[in-house]
């Protein structure tokens, strides 16, 4: 092989590989994107749901929209969680997605999880990926103590604009997996499932961070 067809090959594959870097940036994928923190968050959810679904149950999910707004994070996290339940032998029964800009915190709307609670039985589970299952004082009342069981993403500091714990003893959430405290000590190479969240339910309700929680 000529020095000139060597210097062609080497500046052909920069090219082709700049391309790729730029594709990967514009889709949203960065190239050192952290899979496995959200890989583990679909899976654990899953198990949680299963642990909660009753005889006869169904699973009803609650995930963002990632067509319009591309979020590879929670692409990650519905794998996840879809492939864990197939695996278990259960199906889910609804999927509703919802479109939200990724810069704003999650939720969800309250009249539809309203809708959503009123329509699953007792036995099931609903699943939310999009945040904490707040509803207003006037609709947690007409609900009733006998509705389905929740499971819910809450990410970030989400602490401090909802009490947790308030809905865990309301009945209107049942397990969650939320973040830690951020940590400004904590390394890149440590960004992982167990040092960036933790699991809640109702026997370690002490562990949820206060509004008074920071940055160590």
């Amino acid at each position: 092989m000529s020095k000139s067809t060597r210097l062609r090959l080497v500046g052909l594959a920069a090219i082709f590989g700049s391309i790729a870097s730029i594709f990967l940036s514009i889709s949203g994928f960065p190239l050192s994107f952290p899979s496995e923190p959200h890989r583990s968050i679909g899976k654990l959810m899953a198990r949680k749901c299963l642990s909660l679904l009753g005889p006869g149950g169904q699973i009803h999910l609650i995930v963002r929209d990632t067509k319009a707004f591309e979020q590879p994070a929670a692409d990650l996290q519905e794998e996840a969680f879809d492939r864990e339940i197939r695996n278990s032998g259960s199906t889910i029964a609804s999927v509703t997605r919802l479109q939200l800009n990724p810069l704003r915190p999650l939720e969800i709307p309250p009249g539809d999880l309203f809708q959503l609670i009123r329509k699953a039985s007792p036995s099931s589970v609903i699943v939310s990926f999009m945040g904490a299952p707040f509803l207003p004082a006037d609709q947690l009342r007409n609900l009733g103590p006998a509705h389905c069981k929740i499971v819910a993403f809450c990410p970030g500091e989400i602490y401090k604009q909802t009490n947790l714990k308030g809905l865990f003893e309301a009945g209107l959430l049942h397990s969650a997996v939320i973040s830690k405290p951020p940590s400004r000590s904590l390394q890149p190479a440590n960004r992982n499932f167990e040092n960036l969240y933790r699991s809640i339910d109702s026997g370690n309700l002490a562990d949820l961070p206060t509004r008074e929680a920071s940055a160590l």
